[in-house]
Parts: structure tokens; sequence; C-alpha cells
């Protein structure tokens, strides 16, 4: 049996598919119930209520399972990842030990030193100037130094920001695809000219299970295959408009009218404290992962299409 913490997420839904490959039985744990994936074989789905900030319940969640994946989220609050993230990384720790249970842990790029994102791999520094960059790098150095002391074995997962099919809350969805669909004009934050990559969710999931299913790829660092060459903001739109047969229309709020919302926004103000990514290209390298596992990311033309089918 392998479980998904925090299974009603973008990123745990096709993990949760991807699975079936691996496994005959998917334990599905979160803190509401949600759409189990059809049975289209011989796995066994279950949902688990499971709150992860109570440590007898993540045991509960853990029990049993060879393999356990943390895809869950916090409220994106600086204030609640402080508080909230050490407890929970702590508690599922506690549960591998004593469970004997190996951890897949699904993170993002905050940590990472903005200077190396023209290049983004695995061993660019950790260095990061926003205070849920900090939060990120302290839970990836616990995670590490647990793997070094054999309590439990571990490995971390990392991707871009993500787009997919049915995905409501990312980026990409939330100032471009939304606003276009419904006929308004696009929007992106600080520089529309520089390259941004974004990973596909069901790629995601597919290569999570991929990568949990390999034993030694535990104790490392990896990059979720994501398309090179990526697109910028203003592309996305073109490209996005000649699909929906329609003109390409964009607006670009700078960084001097981004940080004056935060004036009086608190959604804004949690954002502005990871737009330093925004500020240089961002183009994420996944090529160590893509060579010793044999895959290739699907393209930003083809996760287009499918993302507008849906």
């Amino acid at each position: 049996m392998q479980t998904i913490l925090g299974s009603g997420g973008a990123i745990a839904r096709p993990l949760a598919i991807a699975l079936s490959a691996c496994t005959d039985q998917v334990r599905l744990c979160s803190r509401s119930l949600h759409v189990i994936p059809s049975d289209t074989s011989s796995t066994t789905y279950v949902h688990q209520k499971t709150d992860l900030l109570d440590l007898e319940s993540t045991i509960r969640a853990i029990e049993g399972a060879e393999i356990a994946y943390l895809t869950a989220g916090l409220t994106y609050t600086t204030k609640a990842w402080k508080r909230d993230w050490p407890v929970l990384i702590e508690n599922v720790l506690s549960a591998c030990a004593k469970t004997n249970c190996k951890l897949v842990f699904f993170d993002n790029v905050y940590a990472y030193d903005p200077a190396g994102f023209g290049d983004l791999h695995e061993d660019v520094p950790l260095n990061p100037p926003s205070e849920k960059g900090k939060v990120r790098k302290a839970l990836r150095e616990r995670l590490l130094t647990t793997h070094k002391t054999k309590e439990v074995e571990v490995a971390i997962a990392v991707a871009a920001d993500f787009y997919g099919p049915n995905i409501e809350n990312s980026m990409l969805s939330e100032t471009i695809l939304k606003n276009m669909l419904k006929g308004s004009g696009a929007q992106w934050l600080i520089n529309a000219d520089l390259p941004h990559s974004f990973t596909f969710t069901p790629d995601a999931g597919k290569h999570l299970a991929l990568l949990g299913n390999r034993s030694d790829a535990f104790g490392q660092v990896w990059h979720l295959p994501t398309q090179s060459n990526p697109w910028t903001a203003r592309e996305w739109v073109a490209r996005v408009a000649d699909k929906l047969e329609v003109k390409p229309k964009l607006t670009v709020l700078p960084k001097w009218a981004y940080r004056l919302l935060t004036l009086f926004s608190s959604d804004m103000r949690e954002l502005y404290d990871v737009h330093q990514q925004l500020n240089v290209p961002y183009v994420f390298n996944s090529s160590k992962f893509e060579a010793v596992f044999g895959v290739q990311p699907t393209s930003y033309e083809d996760g287009l299409c499918e993302v507008l089918a849906s």
C-alpha cells in the first residue's frame, strides 16, 4: 500500500491515478472527502480523513504504507507557514520512522537563490529572499538530514509553477487562462517578456509515482520533468488567443503598482513575498530526472491543447 498525504490537491489527483501501476491499494488522506479516482485496475482507493497537524492522525494515515507522498498544502500566509509547516513535517517524519515508511516530499522553488533561476537545477544554492522561501529551506534541510541519519528514507521532488486540466489555483490559470476563456484580457505581473517555466500536472503526478517506486532515488533532490525553452507570458497569451481565435490582449502590472497594492490587500502582500521569481528569467532544468528515468515532459503546445479541451 502507498499513501498520499494531502490527496485533494492538483498534484495528488494525477499521482493517485499513476499509482495504480505501482500498488494494489492507495490510501488518500485529507481533511475532507473528495472524489476518489475510478477503479480502472486492480488498485483499491480508500479515503481516510486526516489532520496532519495531529500526530496520532498522521500515524494512522501512514501506518501500513510502504511509501508516503506528502503533497499537502497549507493556508497561503507566511504566519500559517511558519506556525504549521514545522509541526506538520515533524509529525510526518515521526510517523514514517515509527512505521518504517519511505517519504517523498513534493516541494517548490521558493528556497532557491533567485540568481540561479536562469538555469534552475538541483545544485542551485538555497538562499531565499522571501519569508516563505526561508520556511521551505528549513523543511528541505530537515528532510535531508533525516535521511542522512537513516531515521527515514526521503526523496524530494521539486516542480516549477504548474498548469494542467481543471486546475484553478495556478498563476497561469488565474492571470491568463481564466480571463481569456471568459473573453477578458489576460493579466501578468512585473514583466511579461521573461521566460517562465510551468510543470504540467499530469506529468508531475506520473513522475512522482516513478520516483517513489525507485529505491535508489532516495536521499536526493529531483526536479520533475518540465518542458525546456519556456514561453514568456506574452507568448502564452498569443498562443491561447490563436487557439481561441481572439485578439491577444494583455495588461502587465508593473512592480511599483504591484507593491502599492500590498498596502490594501493581504492576498497581494502574501504573493509579493515571492515576487522575485517574476523579476528574472525562470528556466526550470529537469535534465537529471529525464536522463536517469528516460522520460520526457509534455510540450507546452500539447499541454495547452489539453487544458483548453478540459
